[in-house]
C-alpha cells in the first residue's frame, strides 16, 4: 500500500517478477474522472447496484435519468467552454470503445459550441467503418470471434485523406 492522492494505492507485483513492484504509471486524468464519478453518485444518492435497484423499485428511475443527463450536459458545457477558450483549436477528438456514447457526446458538444459561435464539422468514425463485404474481418483467435474493434475494420486511408484536406482548408 502507498499513499495516492487522498487515498491508498494497492500495488501488486507481476507474476514474472513477484519480488519487485513495477513503476507506477500515474493516471491523473483517470483519477479525476473517478473522483467526479463519486461526486455524481453522491448527488444522485446512489453508490451501489443495490442502491440503484432500490431507487428503481421505489419509482425513481426517471429522476435518476434526468439528474444524470443534467450532470452530463453540464460537463459537456464545461468542455465546450474550454474548447472555445482555445482560439487556435482545430480538432477535438472524442475517443472510447464501441457503444460508449461518442456520437451522442459529439452531437451534444456540437450544439453547445454553436451557442458559442463555433460551427463545428462533425466527423464520426462510424462513417469510416468498412462493411463486412469489402474486406476480411480480423479474427480474434483467443476469444474465437471476429474482432470488430480492430483498426483494420476502419478505412484509415480515407480518414487520413479527409483530415489532411481539412487541415489544408
Amino acid at each position: 500500500l502507498e499513499k495516492y492522492y487522498d487515498g491508498m494505492l494497492l500495488r501488486i507485483p507481476s507474476l514474472q517478477n513477484p519480488d519487485e513492484l513495477g513503476e507506477v504509471t500515474r493516471q491523473d486524468k483517470m483519477f479525476e474522472i473517478f473522483k467526479e464519478h463519486h461526486h455524481w453518485q453522491d448527488i444522485i444518492g446512489i453508490r451501489t447496484v443495490g442502491d440503484f435497484n432500490a431507487a428503481v423499485d421505489a419509482g425513481h428511475a426517471t429522476d435518476i435519468i434526468n439528474i444524470s443527463e443534467a450532470l452530463q450536459e453540464k460537463k459537456i458545457a464545461e468542455i465546450a467552454a474550454q474548447i472555445s477558450a482555445r482560439k487556435n483549436a482545430r480538432f477535438v477528438m472524442i475517443a472510447g470503445p464501441s457503444s460508449s456514447g461518442k456520437t451522442t457526446t459529439n452531437d451534444r458538444l456540437g450544439r453547445i459550441l454553436e451557442l458559442a459561435g463555433i460551427h463545428a464539422h462533425m466527423i464520426s468514425m462510424d462513417d469510416y467503418y468498412r462493411t463486412s463485404g469489402t474486406y476480411d474481418i480480423p479474427f480474434d483467435e483467443e476469444n474465437g470471434v471476429n474482432d470488430l474493434e480492430s483498426p483494420e475494420c476502419m478505412d484509415l486511408d480515407l480518414l487520413r485523406d479527409h483530415l489532411t484536406r481539412l487541415v489544408a482548408g
